[in-house]
Parts: structure tokens; sequence; C-alpha cells
């Protein structure tokens, strides 16, 4: 089983937005606080409120100290673009699992992903039977793409006045309050980068897993056209079998035949179904659900197993072996195989193999926006609304690429 763990340049980037950016704030780690420090953020903060600010002597800071404090909240706290860029990696920095794939910040909400195929049998002669020559492909090199639509994302954190107050003197009140809240992003990317569903109209969607349409949906549902997020633009023809990833029924392993020999079966199934040409690809994995591996682990380690070695070594040191050579990747929200969506039990869990690479996830750093409101009458009491709003999408940049074991697919 691959365990995935934070890169040493993720970590850099961690320990650089801590330092340096901090939604904004910049505050040197060296400083030597004295008796008269407060947190600049907390006085932004309790200022909004109009409530008064001591430091830790006891000493009342005036309305033109507290203005100098936090000279730099008073600018409002739109990212300027070298923050946002750095924001969003430390998003993505958060979640060791988003860096399995293509995670980018870009620029635009509309971003193309190109795809290209060279065609085969392109030779030909007709010199021997002098006839003319039908249905020859002269274009060998095919270009399609598919557009990946950016869409709106909001979250908002409540912080509570009382914690304001506990953290007054935390010189790590801001970074830690921002720390938590790129955790809690990056949580719900993957989230719905794993299980989004659709995505629908602002004006009628209540459900968090219908803000984007996430990749295992989107190979589910792919069938030759562009299956993407916001419209249905279609590739007829030769092209459009490369926007449809190979899908094996898994029928027979859900239910009373969800055993470990039938899901060996399942995914020797899988194995062959892939084309020959991304077979080879050392970046393949096997995704999948924690059940699902825990019942693949059962296959390799049971006790009546004729591999002893391979029995002693799941037992001794807890690895799990590779299948057909690739790597076992647990997607912590991946649904098992015999398990269907929370929200949609007619979407049914799945395992996939292929290269994650080929699957997509952006979010644009112009329109990367931070508020922050005081509400006196929060439910939890007075708090302060922090915002952050963003945009991102996901999309499977080569579906063919995939091969994708549900329940009923066809």
């Amino acid at each position: 089983m691959k365990d995935v763990k934070i890169s040493y340049e993720a970590m850099q980037a961690l320990a650089k937005f801590v330092q340096d950016v901090s939604n904004g704030f910049k505050e040197p780690e060296d400083v030597v606080k004295s008796a008269d420090y407060v947190s600049p953020f907390a006085a932004w903060l309790l200022a909004k409120a109009d409530q008064s600010v001591f430091t830790k002597s006891g000493k009342l800071l005036s309305k033109s100290e507290i203005d100098e404090i936090t000279l730099d909240f008073t600018m409002g706290r739109t990212l300027t673009e070298e923050e946002a860029v750095q924001t969003i990696r430390f998003i993505y920095d958060k979640s060791p699992y988003l860096q399995m794939f293509t995670s980018r910040s870009v620029d635009k909400l509309v971003v193309p992903i190109k795809g290209r195929v060279i065609t085969k049998e392109n030779l030909i002669s007709n010199e021997k039977n002098g006839d003319a020559v039908a249905n020859v492909n002269r274009r060998i090199v095919h270009n399609f793409g598919i557009n990946m639509l950016l869409e709106h994302f909001n979250l908002q954190k409540d912080i509570p006045l009382q914690t304001v107050i506990d953290n007054m003197y935390n010189p790590n009140f801001e970074s830690e309050t921002m720390n938590d809240v790129a955790i809690a992003l990056a949580n719900d990317i993957l989230l719905l980068v794993t299980n989004g569903l659709e995505y629908t109209s602002y004006a009628s969607s209540e459900n968090f897993y219908d803000l984007n349409r996430g990749f295992v949906r989107i190979l589910q549902l792919a069938d030759g056209s562009n299956t993407n997020t916001y419209g249905n633009l279609k590739i007829h023809g030769f092209a459009g079998k490369h926007l449809t990833p190979q899908k094996v029924d898994a029928h027979g392993v859900t239910g009373d035949g969800y055993t470990a020999a039938n899901l060996i079966a399942l995914m020797r199934k899988m194995y062959k179904s892939m084309p020959m040409e991304y077979r080879n690809n050392p970046n393949n994995v096997w995704m999948m659900s924690r059940v699902d591996a825990d019942l693949y682990l059962d296959s390799r380690s049971d006790m009546a197993s004729p591999s002893n070695t391979t029995r002693e070594t799941i037992l001794t040191t807890g690895v799990v072996p590779r299948f057909m050579g690739y790597n076992i990747v647990v997607l912590p929200d991946l649904y098992s195989i015999n398990e269907t969506h929370k929200y949609q039990p007619s979407v049914p869990g799945a395992i996939i193999f292929g290269d994650p690479k080929n699957i997509e996830v952006a979010m644009s750093s112009k329109p990367l926006v931070t508020t922050t409101k005081f509400d006196s009458r929060g439910d939890a009491g007075p708090v302060y609304e922090y915002d952050f709003h963003g945009y991102m999408d996901v999309q499977v940049a080569r579906p063919d690429s995939f091969v994708i074991a549900f329940d009923g697919a066809k």
C-alpha cells in the first residue's frame, strides 16, 4: 500500500506561508514580544466589534495605537496575485492526496486541457491493384480538448469573540487560524474532487456535493462526449472514444458476492481492460476505499494462502503487496465498490486503475478574496464570520487512460 507523504517542497511552502503570508500580514519570527505586545490580527478583529484592546500589562490602547498596529489590515483582505498563488499552494499542500493529482493555480476561469491522438494504419499504396483508395485516415494527428470551467466556492469559518480574547497575546494566532482554514479547504476540496455529483445552479442547490462534479462521477458518466461540470459539448467520431474510460461491471462483486476472491478477479479483469499503450505507465495506481483495500489485504494474508512469503510479509510489516506490479492507494473519501453515495443511492462506489496525474484540479488566483465581519448575534454567540471565496474545477485529462469498475457499468 502506497504511503503518501507531504513533500519537502510542500513543507518549505508551508513554512514560508506561515512566516511571510499569513493571509497578508507579515510578522517576523525573531521579534521579541514585549509586555505591551498584542496580536495585530486579534486587535483588528476586536476593533471591528468596537471592543476595547488592552495589552498584557493592562494598558488600554487608543484608536490611533490600534490603527498603527493593524495597519496591514486596513486596505481590505483581497489577496495580491503572489499571496493568492502561495495561498493556493499552501491549501494543496495541506492534503497529501491532492498532490497525487495535477493540482495547479491558474489565472483564469476557463482552462483548456488539450488532447492528442496519433492514428495507426496510415501507410497506403494502390500501385498493384490500380484502384482508388477508400476510407483512408489522412489526418495522422487528431487534436481535441476539454475545457475546465472554474465554479465559485465559499468557505465560512466562525471565530467566537471569546476565542479572539483568549488569543490576544498569542503571536501565532493569525497563522494558526489560517492554518485551520487551509486544512478545512483542502479536506473539502478533496471530498468534492472525489465525490462531487454535479454542478447545478446556485438558486436550486443546497447540497455540498452539487458544487462540482468529481473525477469518479466524470469517469462513470463519460460516454464519448465531454461530460464536464458545466456543459454538454460533444465530440463525435474517432476522437470520441478517447473521452471514454474502460468500464468494468462489478455487479458480481457486490452484495453477497463481495468476497476477497471476487475482488481479485475483478481487479484482474480491470488490468486486462487497460489499453496496452497505458498499461505500462509506471505512475498507474489502484485507487480504492479503505474497505476495499482491507478486503484485498484479507485475500493476500489469508493463513491458508499458498504463498508463505507474501503472508508473512503482510502479517509482520503490514505492507500490502502491489497488484500486477502497481501500488494500492487508499483515498479516504472514496466509496467502496459495495457501497453507494450517501446523497444519491443510485450512484455506486468504484475502484479506479490509472495515473492520478491525468486528473486535473485547478483553483484560480485572480478572484481569491477573504472577508471578515462581526456578527453580535451569531448562532454561537458573538462571532467573526471569516469568508474565503475562490473558484475551482476538476477534470479528467485522458479518460481513456483509466479503467473504472462499478456496479452496473456499461
